[in-house]
């Protein structure tokens, strides 16, 4: 009889693909598509038309072996803030164990089989356009105050520059009056103000509040950033300003 060595496949494999795994990130995709395979297992529930999986992560540890269950759930976590999949508890109170389900419609936004951005027929400009010279007059006139309800922290052992600080104010407010049914900005952290830095920092155009404003507009024309998705959810300020979701933002709307 002819010997195998055990590290060869004779079971069944994870399968990802690199596209996938170059878009979000190698161990992301390798749970996401794990999901996605799961729920279409026998044991897969259908809830107001999504197909739940139901899984404790003590489970999820013999799904992937090779991961300890704190970095199992650190994956989660970062899925479900870059809103790429959904979690529900469904059944009685007390079961603690997490139904989840796949964010099909964002899959298609990073596949490309979903437009994002309409044209400018539409009358919504895209930041992948040139920055028109009339929008700097259409700024509205609280650009630089503090809004209503906003509190604004100040930690000098951050060493954050006021100049950046006041930049970052700009922006709530830019993000605020273009985007006013998103969730609001009710404190600004230092973490938000480094994540608005971070982003400006990348090209110098980016540091002009018009740029901003038109960054924030082309927002409106992708229902689904916008809460038209079959989960209901909206980009907010702390993901539209993470530097991830903002570069492929960018060059999303610069190859339309």
């Amino acid at each position: 009889m002819k010997l195998t060595s055990k590290l060869l496949i004779s079971e069944s494999p994870l399968q990802v693909l690199p596209s996938l795994a170059a878009e979000i990130g190698l161990n992301e995709a390798i749970v996401l598509q794990q999901i996605h395979y799961l729920s279409m297992a026998h044991d897969a529930v259908e809830i107001d038309g999504e197909m739940w999986v139901k899984r404790s992560f003590h489970e999820l540890t013999d799904i992937f072996p090779f991961w300890c269950e704190k970095t199992i759930k650190n994956i989660f976590q970062k899925l479900k803030k870059d809103g790429l999949i959904i979690t529900r508890k469904h059944g009685n109170a007390f079961d603690r164990c997490n139904h989840y389900a796949v964010v099909h419609e964002h899959l298609h936004l990073l596949s490309g089989e979903s437009k994002a951005y309409k044209d400018s027929a539409n009358n919504t400009l895209t930041i992948g356009q040139d920055l028109p010279n009339q929008i700097g007059q259409d700024l509205p006139n609280q650009i630089g105050q503090d809004l209503p309800n906003v509190i604004f922290i100040k930690n000098n052992k951050k060493n954050i520059r006021v100049e950046d600080e006041q930049f970052a104010k700009d922006v709530v407010s830019v993000y605020h009056s273009t985007l006013p049914r998103h969730p609001k900005v009710r404190i600004l952290s230092d973490k938000k103000i480094r994540a608005v830095i971070a982003c400006s920092s990348i090209k110098k155009t980016f540091r002009d509040l018009d740029f901003w404003k038109v960054y924030f507009e082309s927002i409106k024309s992708s229902e689904w950033h916008c809460g038209g998705g079959s989960t209901g959810w909206i980009a907010n300020f702390d993901w539209l300003t993470n530097k991830d979701n903002f570069i492929k933002m960018y060059e999303r709307a610069c190859s339309l």
